[in-house]
């Protein structure tokens, strides 16, 4: 078969020779973006320099409490381009104290400027939410950055989740040394069991007792009203404020005239009063003994006759001999009140000590510890969707729930439940939900510098 022939003009009759006066897609977009964006570029430009001012070139919305702040205000220190925030802008608001004493300060690894962790121009967010990078740069390798030996905390912890060197919360890594150092008896086992109140088969709830320091106040079903006390608005705490949990009251949560008043006598229907120690107590009950006999002359009479009834409440008092006088009547009522009192009523939640048998007993100081995790802050608000008991399972335990001493904190592997530190489907487990960095009771006192004038915008 005769080869084809291909000649160098038969090859180059292929190539179109008018191909660059063509027009395509691509090559079309290209152009007309390039115009259109360079000219939005330009309108923006305009407008930012004769309408917009310098809030156009921001980098986002600042946050809530710098909003009525002038950009001036923060951006005082010249820079390469424009201005930029130092330390001394923040200080004149906030004071931050360093971290720790022990801080190792070295020219690589100083202390961070406040615009390190606190990042604004991201929208309402809360400063303080830092990022967890902040914390782990010095957490990770904690021994790098601590004078004077071995660091007090963990040396490696670069996050909350298993895995990450966070330990177990220090109460439950100790539970066996950690008790509880009040002197309160108390079973929560048997009071979250159905109870007898006013007649009835109630049962009680943990938010009955417990309640925040923060929001409405949420009154007990069974309290009398004109005992209930609005949460404290005094704060002691320095760290941030968080709703913890409001002290336990006698007169709100245990008496209220239902589960356990004072009462000493029938001759009376006031109890007596709480927090006083039975020294004082004993001359308090006598001048009401006192005073009642004074005013009732005819129930003397009956006694001196028939001698004192018998007080159902003390099956096995043995009945006294009918007084001779009114202070025979007031010695006796004294002893049966004394009796009710340090034998019965003050002995289920009190250890009575009585050194002197001739002297009144003395009862301790109940020390109620209000806060257990020293090292870090808690709010109950966001956790209230929850069940006491899912994190607190140690109060329905009829072991540990009837244990005085016992702490009923959650271990971690409760919190993580939920903290897992997984980018979705995980509650926020960054380091600042629960710890700060500042020392916040070092702090110094701030004289602030600006007037409403010069904040305004």
């Amino acid at each position: 078969m005769e080869r084809r022939t291909r000649t160098q003009k038969k090859l180059a009759q292929r190539l179109d020779l008018n191909y660059f006066k063509k027009t395509f897609a691509i090559p079309r977009w290209r152009r007309i973006l390039s115009i259109a964006l360079t000219a939005v570029g330009l309108g923006w430009l305009a407008w930012s320099g004769f309408g917009g001012g310098a809030r156009a070139f921001t980098a986002g919305p600042v946050s809530h409490s710098h909003a009525m702040i002038k950009c001036a205000a923060c951006h005082a220190a010249p820079a390469m381009w424009g201005t930029k925030v130092t330390d001394t802008e923040c200080k004149a608001c906030h004071d931050g104290p360093k971290h720790h004493d022990r801080e190792m300060l070295t020219a690589d690894k100083a202390t961070p400027e406040c615009k390190t962790c606190h990042v604004d121009h991201q929208g309402q967010m809360h400063l303080a939410a830092t990022k967890d990078d902040s914390c782990t740069q010095c957490h990770a390798s904690l021994q790098d950055h601590t004078k004077g030996g071995q660091p007090k905390y963990e040396k490696a912890i670069t996050g909350f989740a298993e895995g990450e060197g966070h330990p177990e919360f220090a109460l439950i890594r100790n539970k066996d040394k950690v008790k509880d150092p009040g002197t309160i008896k108390f079973n929560h086992f048997r009071h979250l069991e159905d109870l007898r109140i006013q007649k009835k088969l109630e049962k009680l709830e943990c938010t009955d007792c417990h309640r925040t320091t923060k929001g409405s106040l949420a009154e007990w079903k069974w309290a009398d009203k004109s005992l209930l006390t609005p949460a404290p608005t005094t704060r002691t705490d320095h760290r941030p404020q968080r709703d913890f949990m409001s002290p336990i009251k006698f007169e709100e949560h245990c008496s209220n005239g239902v589960c356990h008043p004072l009462v000493y006598s029938d001759q009376t229907t006031e109890p007596a009063p709480h927090r006083v120690q039975p020294a004082i107590l004993q001359g308090m009950i006598r001048e009401k003994f006192v005073a009642y006999i004074a005013a009732h002359p005819d129930e003397l009479a009956l006694a001196m006759r028939q001698g004192i009834g018998p007080d159902p409440r003390l099956p096995n008092r043995k009945p006294p001999p009918p007084p001779r006088s009114a202070g025979e009547w007031v010695s006796q009522k004294m002893d049966d009140a004394e009796t009710l009192l340090y034998r019965k009523t003050c002995k289920e939640c009190h250890t009575i000590e009585r050194p002197d048998i001739a002297k009144p007993p003395v009862i301790p100081t109940s020390i109620m510890k209000e806060r257990w995790m020293d090292n870090a802050v808690f709010a109950h608000t966001p956790h209230q969707m929850v069940k006491c008991l899912e994190c607190h399972a140690g109060a329905n335990s009829p072991t540990e729930g009837q244990d005085t001493f016992k702490v009923l904190m959650p271990e971690i592997k409760t919190c993580r439940a939920c903290h897992s530190g997984s980018a979705t489907q995980s509650a926020d487990s960054r380091c600042s939900e629960c710890h700060v960095y500042h020392d916040w009771p070092r702090q110094a006192p701030i004289n602030g510098k600006f007037t409403t004038t010069s904040v305004k915008q």
